[in-house]
């Protein structure tokens, strides 16, 4: 994983020793900033990803009642012009 050109920030973090040990196994022992940077930033698209569809569901559900509403109001108007056979 290459490092972009930006500023860093050196952070000290407690992990279990097995994690780092397989970690290291993985990426080596000079490639664990850039991997945890990774994995940093993929969580917390996650976490941004998870937090809009809480919000959008929530928009939805608060709004449900009143698009049943419009919906019954114009249910009459959806149905014209069809023949009765359908």
């Amino acid at each position: 994983m290459s490092q972009s050109p930006q500023s860093l920030t050196r952070v000290n973090v407690t992990l279990p020793t097995q994690l780092v040990e397989d970690l290291e196994a993985s990426v080596g022992a000079r490639g664990k900033s850039a991997f945890i940077a990774q994995a940093v930033r993929q969580m917390l698209e996650q976490l941004r990803r998870d937090k809009l569809a809480r919000e959008l569901e929530e928009g939805y559900a608060a709004r449900a009642e009143e698009a049943r509403d419009v919906s019954e109001d114009f249910r009459h108007a959806d149905l014209e012009g069809w023949d009765a056979r359908y």
